[in-house]
């Protein structure tokens, strides 16, 4: 038979789930949907992730793996993090503000000058018939 398989994380060393992480099926106020009783994904700021990627590089050998578990993260993810600050990822501003760009000068008066045609032309057809 094995193990009981859970689809949540178990507090360490009982094998029950942990009440504050019982799926949220269990919660009324959650919205319905087909993914409503999945954890909400992990977002990580930019000073945790150096810290943690300076910690395990300071950590001696044998003790990186419990950093890991008490962070609940994995191996790759660290490698992934390391090899971002190595390249100065994490330090880029984007100079580029996110979204659709503004329209230049020129463009906000041809869109003006359109409106205006499309109402003059409305107008004329309104007389015309």
């Amino acid at each position: 038979m094995g193990k009981p398989r859970h689809d949540h994380p178990t507090p360490a060393g009982t094998g029950q789930p942990d009440p504050e992480d019982a799926p949220s099926r269990n919660r009324p106020d959650q919205g319905q949907g087909p993914r409503t009783n999945r954890s909400a994904r992990r977002t990580f700021t930019t000073e945790f992730k150096h810290a943690i990627v300076y910690e395990c590089d300071a950590a001696s050998n044998g003790t990186k793996g419990s950093i890991l578990r008490r962070e609940r993260l994995y191996g790759s993810r660290i490698q992934e993090w390391r090899a971002a600050v190595k390249t100065g990822v994490f330090e880029k501003k984007s100079a580029a503000p996110c979204g659709r760009p503004k329209n230049s000068a020129e463009q906000s008066e041809i869109a003006q000058l359109a409106k205006a045609l499309a109402a003059e032309r409305a107008a004329y057809e309104r007389t015309r018939g």
